[in-house]
């Protein structure tokens, strides 16, 4: 499976092609990964977040979209 790192990149290039200004966070914790991409428009009100995790069953993602206004 991808590595969070990869997969955020992905998701952060994704969001600013989109027209989003990202802000992205990584946790290390116990061998696990977090790594938080939040992208967002002003004033259009848009919001994206990508959240990955990996642990020893894999690599997930939880991904959400806001229309806004």
């Amino acid at each position: 499976s991808d590595k969070p790192e990869q997969l955020a990149a992905f998701y952060a290039d994704a969001m600013k092609k989109a027209g989003l200004e990202v802000q992205t966070n990584k946790l290390e914790q116990d061998g696990n990964t977090t790594v938080m991409v939040h992208g967002t428009s002003q004033p259009a009100g848009r919001q994206a977040s990508a959240t990955i995790t990996s642990d020893t069953e894999g690599t997930k993602a939880v991904i959400t979209y806001e229309n806004g206004k």
